[in-house]
């Protein structure tokens, strides 16, 4: 399998990366490696599975020469495809660097047991998610869809089903009423749709505490039509001549 393997590549020619940076915008910076590794993997894979090989120490460096020399070539682009991906405070990092290999591999040791714990905040903080008293609809749900945007970043997206079971069971208990039609439903409905549903219901709520504390008093006559009227059964000679 190496052999055949060693032999395809020497004879394939190196492939170029000349307008990468299109494909890869984002610079690698001390909080965001999860999101630089994936579109760098998915770049290179794109490229070819043996553009990736170079990173993951699978394609090493041939002992032929002509081959070390197309080798050299064609890590040169992929290096140099690194470092421009990087962001000034990350550089250093890698100034003794030869190789792709060794750029990712040092990248890796450097920021990937943070990302995994990244990871797990990012599990837990959805976890512990909770609507407070004060907090609107649209706040609260822009907070939900910040954390499994990152989730999904780092290749661990939510369904929509699962992402509206964490939305809707730390709710307010004054909007508990609308998530059994909302769980109900035959298809989840997508993050635009749901934040509609709770929108919408927080303008109804609105509106009906808007009524209760603007409703008039009910009665033909007031309080104090009353109190002289109940004074006047008590008292019947208080109205006579």
């Amino acid at each position: 399998m190496e052999g055949a393997l060693g032999t395809q590549n020497i004879s394939s020619p190196s492939i170029t990366l000349p307008h990468a940076h299109h494909f890869v915008p984002l610079k690698l910076t001390p909080k965001n490696y999860l999101s630089w590794r994936k579109q760098i993997v998915a770049y290179l894979k794109g490229k070819g599975q043996r553009l990736f090989s170079f990173l993951d120490g699978s394609h090493p460096c041939p002992d032929d020469a002509d081959a070390a020399a197309q080798w050299s070539a064609q890590d040169s682009a992929i290096t140099s495809l690194l470092l421009a991906s990087l962001s000034d405070e990350v550089h250093s990092l890698v100034l003794d660097k030869e190789t792709s290999f060794d750029i990712w591999t040092a990248l890796q040791d450097a920021y990937g047991l943070a990302s995994m714990t990244r990871l797990m905040s990012l599990n837990m903080s959805l976890q512990n998610l909770q609507q407070d008293p004060d907090e609107s609809n649209s706040a609260y749900l822009q907070h939900a869809k910040l954390i499994t945007d990152e989730l999904a970043a780092a290749s661990k997206p939510l369904t929509p089903a699962d992402f509206n079971i964490y939305v809707l069971r730390s709710l307010r208990s004054d909007l508990h009423d609308m998530v059994s039609p909302i769980l109900n439903r035959l298809d989840p409905p997508s993050y635009a749709d749901l934040s509609r549903l709770l929108l919408s219901h927080e303008r109804i709520k609105a509106f009906q505490k808007l009524r209760l504390t603007e409703a008039p008093i009910t009665g033909s006559q007031s309080p104090s039509a009353n109190t002289v009227q109940r004074t006047d059964q008590v008292n019947p000679s208080s109205s006579r001549g």
